[in-house]
């Protein structure tokens, strides 16, 4: 109908038709004339093509919403977006058409995440571009993003690595000859940061304080050390402590003592005097503390802790328990992260603000453990929940969102173990497929020199050349030597020939051909033939088919070290001989055969049978044995049925002097 029967028969329609076309063009052009672009189509002022219009609004207002996401994403998001691209191999930001418009809408959350990460690795670099430096063991101005995404990964150390640099600067600035002592020579950039880690400013106080008065008075000092005189370039902690020792003795002064303490007690070692005053055997053993008192301040110290009634030794235990409280609380009160001589009164003193502290700090870091306790235990739920969160350094709310989120951190974690899990067993899956279909192709390239029978896709090979009784020639003595071999191979029932005679033709016949059999399977497929499983196509019946083949399939498999699948089948259903009276069908009906699935699954297997003609057995049973899961490799047979004499037979054409 045109436009204008519409108008006058469905003038709603056309009303419809003529809004919504008005519409695409002035609300929606931009996404109007990307539409076009990608329809192939050119704006017409006909009623049909608004039509058209019309009935795609929808995708138009879809391609309008693609539009706005990706302006959007193009102003707040560039660096992230210019990353996007250029994983889909393009440098730059390419001109936007309908293509594009599309797959920045699909991916505006994968988008957002690399802008996550460029906006992380700016800050990482605008405060921490030392330890980036040191991380990447290479100083550059920019990054790839591959290296991006590493610096990012790598947050926590990063920070931690950054705060350690930061301490060895304030070292290095502080006390330069101490510092000088420490690097040995070194340039600050070439000392590895595990040295760097642990540097303590109270050590490199008391290695500055010690060099100044050994150069003031060495002799003194090595009169007073003698023979204990420790190197005075070592930081290790018993020669701090030797320098400490000589450093209090030096700068020691009196004061007024303290009445009550000035008792007659004469000992001329300082160390055990200040023992003698605290009444204390752990003094100068357990405790360490970075200032220094007079003995007269020892009196007095003696005083305050008699009067709370506790003694010295019980604060050096409490002391030494709450080091990192101890130290945390003088770093926030007096700027310095360490343990003070007062601080082992006011540690035992209840109610004081150490005490308090200690308290709170004991609580807090309980907390934090327990957290640490949640994200060691469940590290994927915790990523995932609560990303590269410190737990060092993040407030205390944080940590105690952790803790309430224990449950749902745990279901996480089992959430993404069960994916990673599947996801290693379908990579290890077709790994093994691949690894499976590699080693399939490598054992059938053994047998693709092999011909196929007319009514069979399996490759075979036979020892001999069988030409049967109806060829219109007279049979040589080998050609009638083959026939016997064969029939007496068979072991089928004569009327002529008892059964202990059939017998004894039969492993007449297997002593002849077996190392034939096996002188095949070896030059053929070399150190992969334990690989295969030997299956025999069964004779009609049971009795015949453990005749014909229960002593020579497991004697080549004993020789070969291959399977034998003859164990593992059976007749279900015995089949009938063409030539049996109660067969009027012409032809032999095959028995049924049963395989057993759980051995022959994955399996390689050669097939084995006396003659192959048109390979139709063969084809059968390789049919059956693919439903339970095997390979067919090939097929093997004593005789292949020939009307037209041949040159030699197969077997002469392998090479005898092989070293098998």
């Amino acid at each position: 109908m045109n436009a204008f029967f519409t108008y006058i028969f469905k003038h709603q329609y056309y009303k419809d038709v003529i809004a919504a076309y008005d519409e695409a063009m002035t609300k929606y052009s931009n996404a109007y004339k990307i539409w076009l672009e990608h329809e192939g189509l050119q704006d017409a002022d006909n009623f049909g093509f608004k039509e058209t219009v019309a009935s795609n609004l929808p995708e138009i207002k879809r391609i309008n919403t693609w539009i706005q996401t990706s302006t959007t994403i193009l102003n707040t998001k560039r660096k992230a977006i210019i990353w996007f691209f250029n994983e889909r191999g393009v440098t730059s930001i390419p001109e936007f058409h309908y293509n594009e418009y599309r797959v920045v809408d699909e991916r505006k959350s994968y988008i957002g995440n690399l802008q996550l990460t460029l906006d992380t690795y700016d800050q990482l670099i605008k405060k921490h571009k030392e330890a980036v430096d040191r991380y990447l063991q290479v100083s550059k101005s920019s990054h790839s993003y591959d290296e991006i995404k590493r610096i990012v990964s790598s947050k926590e150390v990063l920070v931690k690595n950054s705060t350690i640099l930061s301490n060895a600067h304030s070292l290095r600035t502080k006390h330069c000859f101490a510092w000088k002592l420490f690097a040995k020579g070194r340039d600050f950039n070439d000392i590895p940061i595990s040295e760097l880690e642990g540097l303590k400013e109270e050590d490199f106080e008391r290695k500055d304080t010690f060099l100044y008065l050994y150069g003031k008075e060495p002799d003194l000092i090595k009169l007073i050390l003698g023979s204990s005189f420790l190197p005075i370039e070592s930081f290790e902690e018993s020669a701090l402590e030797q320098e400490e020792d000589v450093t209090v003795i030096l700068a020691s002064r009196d004061i007024e003592p303290i009445e009550q303490y000035s008792a007659n007690i004469r000992l001329e070692n300082p160390k055990e005097l200040k023992r003698a005053i605290l009444d204390s055997i752990k003094y100068g053993e357990s405790c360490n503390f970075s200032d220094s008192y007079t003995i007269s301040q020892f009196y007095g110290l003696r005083a305050d802790f008699d009067k709370i009634g506790a003694s010295f030794d019980d604060a050096v235990t409490l002391v030494k328990s709450n080091d990192a409280a101890i130290k945390s609380f003088n770093q926030k009160e007096y700027g310095k992260s360490c343990v003070y001589i007062k601080d082992y009164l006011h540690s035992v003193t209840e109610g004081s603000p150490l005490s308090l502290y200690i308290q709170t700090y004991r609580e807090e870091k309980n907390k934090r453990d327990e957290a640490k306790r949640i994200k060691a235990n469940y590290p994927k739920g915790f990523s995932a929940i609560f990303g590269g969160l410190d737990l060092d350094s993040c407030s205390l709310q944080y940590v105690e969102g952790v803790i309430n989120s224990k449950s749902e951190i745990k279901s996480k974690d089992n959430e993404l173990e069960r994916i990673e899990r599947k996801r290693l067993e379908d990579e290890r899956k077709r790994q093994e497929a691949i690894r499976k279909q590699q080693e399939i192709r490598d054992i059938k390239s053994c047998v693709s020199s092999w011909p196929q029978p007319r009514c069979s896709s399996i490759e075979y090979f036979s020892l001999y050349n069988y030409y049967p009784t109806t060829c219109d020639w007279e049979a040589s003595e080998s050609e009638w030597d083959i026939r016997n071999l064969i029939w007496d191979f068979k072991a089928k029932p004569h009327n002529y020939q008892s059964t202990e005679e059939i017998m004894r033709r039969h492993r007449k016949s297997v002593d002849i051909v077996l190392p034939k059999l096996c002188k095949v399977l070896r030059h053929y497929f070399r150190n992969r033939v334990s690989k295969l499983t030997l299956v025999p196509i069964l004779a009609s019946t049971k009795s015949v088919s453990d005749r014909r083949y229960m002593d020579i399939l497991e004697r080549i498999c004993n020789e070969l070290d291959m399977y034998n699948g003859f164990l593992h089948m059976k007749i279900t259903k015995e089949g009938i001989s063409k030539n049996d009276p109660m067969n009027n069908t012409g032809h032999s009906i095959p028995p049924e055969v049963e395989f057993e699935q759980n051995f022959f699954k994955e399996k390689y297997v050669i097939l084995f049978d006396d003659v192959i003609t048109s390979g139709s057995s063969m084809e059968r049973f390789k049919r059956l044995l693919e439903s339970a899961e095997a390979t067919v490799i090939g097929g093997l047979s004593i005789g292949k049925t020939k009307h037209e004499r041949q040159p030699s037979n197969p077997i002469d054409e392998i090479n005898n002097d092989l070293p098998f």
